[in-house]
């Protein structure tokens, strides 16, 4: 998944938490319209038995971009106890959950699926290896996701991002917004500072690249990692 990472206009839907929805990719695109999935026999005995808490929809909420469709975010948020969906091109929907991790849209052939807070931007779309799907974070880790049950199974944490020269993360890992994105000439400058002090904790902005369970990518920090 894309996640916007600049932070800037105005919704008064969603939190702005970067959240990473591992392998929806193309479910995210059916829902745009772009092509159909079979419909999820799961989703349809399960809607009944796995109705997720109040607290774990809201870990859900945040805005999400289709990589095919960048200058149309989805936003999720909770609303009466259901998580909702909107866009530009779509009314707000309260989708149908499944389980806790995993939603469908009525009277559509979409499943969508979630896993983990990424505690960063996702920027690249994740590399698939049996049944682990491995994607970069601009925080500096790596992380090693189950694409069956959306657990973190372990992540990698670059160098930049152990030192943290400029102290842009939080304790839990995650991006400091607020010092990210602080502003001082209120221009451009600052974008280019933003992306700078991402630069400072060695982001992974591309895909991973997975071969003979060893996987490579790059990093800001300017070094090339083989993690096996």
């Amino acid at each position: 998944m894309l996640i916007e990472l600049i932070q800037g206009g105005s919704s008064a839907l969603i939190r702005r938490r970067v959240a990473f929805a591992a392998l929806c990719l193309a479910l995210l695109s059916s829902i745009n319209g772009h092509f159909g999935l079979a419909p999820s026999a799961f989703a349809t005995s399960q809607a009944q038995s796995s109705v997720p808490s109040a607290a774990k929809l809201d870990v859900l909420s945040g805005e999400y971009t289709d990589a095919a469709e960048p200058d149309t975010p989805m936003s999720f948020y909770v609303r009466d106890g259901k998580l909702v969906v909107e866009s530009e091109r779509l009314v707000p929907t309260e989708l149908t959950p499944a389980s806790e991790t995993e939603f469908s849209r009525p009277n559509t052939k979409a499943t969508l699926k979630f896993t983990l807070d990424a505690k960063g931007a996702v920027f690249s779309s994740p590399a698939l290896a049996g049944e682990l799907a491995y994607v970069g974070v601009s925080n500096g880790r790596l992380l090693a996701v189950d694409t069956k049950s959306g657990k973190l199974l372990w992540d990698f944490q670059t160098e930049g991002s152990k030192r943290d020269p400029m102290k842009m993360l939080k304790p839990d890992g995650g991006l400091n917004n607020e010092a990210i994105y602080a502003r001082y000439f209120g221009d451009y400058q600052d974008m280019v500072l933003a992306f700078y002090r991402v630069f400072s904790v060695g982001a992974i902005w591309s895909s991973p690249v997975v071969d003979k369970d060893v996987v490579y990518f790059g990093s800001t920090d300017g070094l090339l990692y083989a993690v096996h």
